[in-house]
């Protein structure tokens, strides 16, 4: 399996958990899950600097226009904060246990990790939400493409996804202990127990291209290649689509 060459590089040493990593016009942004702070660095200089605070437990990070989101995970509130740094804004409250947010070119989506989780559409423009399904087991990831949303569910092991205006909720695939899944205009992958899968958007075709990893999670898409992290080894790994 072909894993990713060069010297890894320290951007910026955070100290506590750094997660939902945003890259924007040479800034990486990502928020302190144990601090609350949503944070940035410009990564030719490697300054890093606080864009907002808050006393939550943020879990996740997305970038939509100019503005940055982040859910709580056991608050249950979802903020919002200009990339240029401010004041967080909280959007939308309730939501506990979200883990998860993802955008496309006009809604955020994000999951929350229960027994009867719920996947919900934001229009960020007028605060409107849309719940457009409930009932799931344990949603851990998200991803939209403008047409659906997909998202993975840890314990009913599977890879799903329903129209993003709502509709009958499509299963695409049996995966045990589904961590992640990503979406691209070339199809969808997701990492579930030791493997990592690719189909086509609609489920089709799906093939494994890498078993034997160790706890895969965090899958990222370009034209050419499939990323993941793999956790527990501490390996950030490719191959080829």
């Amino acid at each position: 399996m072909p894993q990713i060459g060069g010297t890894s590089e320290t951007i910026a040493a955070d100290g506590d958990r750094a997660v939902g990593l945003v890259y924007s016009e040479g800034s990486i942004y990502w928020v302190n899950h144990f601090r609350g702070d949503i944070r940035a660095a410009d990564v030719t200089t490697k300054v890093a600097r606080t864009i907002g605070t808050t006393a939550l437990d943020l879990a996740d990070l997305v970038l939509l226009g100019d503005t940055l989101y982040a859910p709580s995970l056991n608050d249950g509130t979802v903020v919002r904060v200009l990339k240029s740094g401010g004041t967080p804004e909280t959007i939308a409250t309730g939501q506990t246990s979200a883990v998860a947010i993802a955008a496309d070119d006009r809604f955020l989506y994000w999951v929350t990790r229960k027994t009867g989780g719920t996947v919900v559409r934001m229009d960020p423009s007028n605060g409107t939400l849309l719940t457009l399904a409930d009932g799931q087991a344990q949603p851990i990831s998200v991803a939209a493409d403008g047409s659906y949303v997909y998202w993975a569910t840890y314990d009913a092991g599977g890879i799903f996804r329903v129209p993003r205006d709502g509709g009958s909720v499509q299963p695409l695939a049996q995966a045990i202990k589904a961590t992640s899944v990503a979406v691209d205009a070339r199809g969808i992958a997701w990492t579930a127990g030791s493997s990592v899968w690719e189909a086509r958007a609609d489920g089709s075709q799906a093939v494994e291209i890498a078993l034997g990893q160790v706890t895969p999670e965090d899958a990222v898409l370009d034209p050419a290649w499939i990323y993941w992290c793999n956790f527990e080894a501490g390996s950030v790994v490719r191959a080829g689509r």
